[in-house]
């Protein structure tokens, strides 16, 4: 799908690996390797698509900061729950895993969704 493999963003994501065990045994997270992935589509999700004049990055108030990455298949996306990944100078936390979609030949892609890290309502 040309709109995926051109869009006009780019983003880098920070997976979050095991880099250890603590005392107890419990896996230690840690950042990873970056990925650095251009020519991807963000969007708002959810209520923060209803207007920009809501939305944390246009300095009004903040009534949802949630966004979607769309991207072609390839390259693979490397993150996974709790990954950072920065676009425009902002931070945002990964939700989830990274959905594919692969019907039909023109329309294969993933969706990653985002939450702004530090938001609150005013």
């Amino acid at each position: 799908m040309s709109a995926l493999t051109r869009g006009p963003h780019t983003v880098v994501c920070t997976p979050r690996i095991v880099i250890g065990q603590d005392r107890t045994g419990s896996n230690k997270l840690g950042p990873g390797p970056s990925k650095t992935y251009t020519g991807v589509y963000v969007a708002p999700s959810g209520l923060a698509a209803f207007g920009q004049a809501e939305d944390v990055r246009s300095g009004g108030t903040v009534v949802n900061a949630d966004y979607v990455i769309m991207k072609a298949l390839e390259p693979r996306w490397v993150g996974g729950p709790h990954s950072t990944v920065t676009w425009d100078g902002e931070e945002y936390d990964q939700v989830g895993i990274a959905r594919r979609y692969t019907r039909g030949r023109k329309t294969q892609h993933e969706i990653i969704k985002l939450k702004a890290r530090g938001v609150e309502v005013k």
